[in-house]
């Protein structure tokens, strides 16, 4: 019984450390692990590649059975050898990949723009959810009765 009446007084005692204000730790930059690091010129020169290699699956596709059926005509074997690459004018391949290593650097400069902007704008997220939590916290309660 006395152990519980010395611990009790030990609990009371307030502690320099137990008495100072509750500081939570400064928050982290933000980042995203399941988003990619925009402003990574890898990415932008990668997303370029891709982009390249999805031109010419583009131009390899099929498509002259598509335009016999929309003509409503069998397809004849030039029809099914027929690709839009084929229906493209000379150069175009080469202008696709000029195209695209122009697209890589506007879009490692848009990346780079993004990740500058995205600290602020979930800054700003933050603080707009803080003042509607205020506001709403303000409001009258529908239910308090009134005189």
């Amino acid at each position: 019984m006395r152990l519980m009446f010395a611990l009790v007084a030990l609990g009371s005692i307030a502690t320099p450390a137990l008495a100072a204000p509750h500081r939570s730790p400064a928050p982290a930059p933000y980042a995203n692990p399941a988003l990619p690091d925009l402003s990574d010129p890898r990415m932008a020169d990668r997303a370029g590649r891709m982009a390249g290699a999805m031109a010419r699956a583009l131009m390899n596709l099929p498509v002259g059975e598509i335009e016999a059926a929309a003509e409503g005509r069998p397809p004849s074997p030039a029809d099914r050898n027929r690709r839009i690459g084929d229906q493209m004018p000379p150069g175009f391949d080469r202008q696709i990949e000029r195209d695209t290593a122009e697209g890589s650097a506007r879009m490692q400069a848009m990346g780079a723009a993004i990740g500058r902007a995205v600290p602020g704008v979930i800054a700003s997220i933050e603080r707009a959810t803080d003042e509607v939590d205020h506001a709403v916290g303000n409001l009258p309660d529908p239910n308090y009765p009134r005189r």
